[in-house]
């Protein structure tokens, strides 16, 4: 009986699980993260996929990089991604956000293994990252940013990683911990995905959900060709799910796209850019 729990588990979910991959799609944001694991002695990962307040998904697999991302929502995902600096999770989605749970708890090992006065930098961003999310979360839901306040966010964020700098030349990083210089440098490297949501980088995504098999067929057809507007066609097709990912100025893909749509049930999430409203 116990030796049949996961396999009958896995088909009575089945249903559950094609649906919570159709919802995460409709989702602008999609957390993501690959942990690893031990299988009967060996090494494996765990893939976890979750939208914000929505369904959470969970891949075993024997590999990272893409093998492991193969097979999970990341893999068609057309959103914003959040994750920790996986640059795996670089090729996948239009945009991407540093998880900054994890930027802090590198900036917190800094300041335990390299104490001042030979490094203040890392102390300062520690506080400015989380007085940079205390203030986003203060925002009223629909409020704008103090724009005046965000530039200074951004300017101190160019100075402290510019102190580290200094700091790391007159005062070398040691051979036995270097994850301080090198959190620095990618801070540096990877700035706008460490600053997309504080400074409201990220684009303003225009969502338009649309189920009718007729209305979807419209909107293809008349829809401005933008290479910024992106189409994303979850299709339910006898039990099989799949995902078209079309940019708007490819006519051929979106007459192969319209084509599957009279026989599915089908829901199309369409983004665009604030500028094109």
């Amino acid at each position: 009986m116990i030796s049949r729990l996961s396999k009958e588990f896995a088909e009575k979910s089945e249903p559950k699980r094609k649906s919570a991959v159709s919802e995460i799609y409709l989702y602008p944001v999609m957390h993501t993260d690959c942990t690893n694991t031990r299988v009967n002695g060996k090494s494996a990962y765990v893939f976890i996929c979750t939208a914000p307040n929505g369904p959470a998904l969970y891949y075993a697999r024997e590999v990272k990089g893409h093998g492991g991302v193969a097979g999970t929502p990341v893999e068609d995902y057309q959103g914003i991604l959040i994750h920790d600096h996986e640059k795996t999770f670089y090729r996948y989605g239009c945009g991407h956000q540093e998880c900054l749970a994890h930027v802090l708890r590198y900036l917190k090992g800094s300041m335990e293994n390299e104490p001042e006065p030979e490094r203040k930098w890392n102390r300062a961003m520690h506080c400015l990252l989380r007085e940079m999310i205390h203030y986003v979360n203060g925002v009223e839901p629909g409020g704008e940013r103090d724009p005046v306040t965000i530039c200074g966010y951004e300017s101190r964020y160019d100075q402290i990683l510019e102190t580290a700098l200094n700091e790391y030349a007159d005062v070398p990083c040691s051979d036995y911990y270097r994850d301080g210089y090198n959190l620095a440098l990618r801070m540096k490297e990877y700035r706008e995905a460490h600053l997309l949501f504080p400074l409201n980088r990220s684009r303003r995504l225009r969502t338009q959900v649309i189920t009718h098999p007729v209305h979807i067929l419209n909107f293809l057809q008349y829809t401005v060709r933008n290479p910024l507007q992106h189409i994303i066609i979850n299709a339910l097709n006898g039990g099989s799910h799949s995902v078209h990912s079309i940019d708007c100025t490819d006519n051929d893909r979106i007459i192969k796209a319209a084509r599957i749509i009279p026989d599915s049930n089908c829901c199309l999430l369409y983004t665009s850019d604030a500028a094109d409203e």
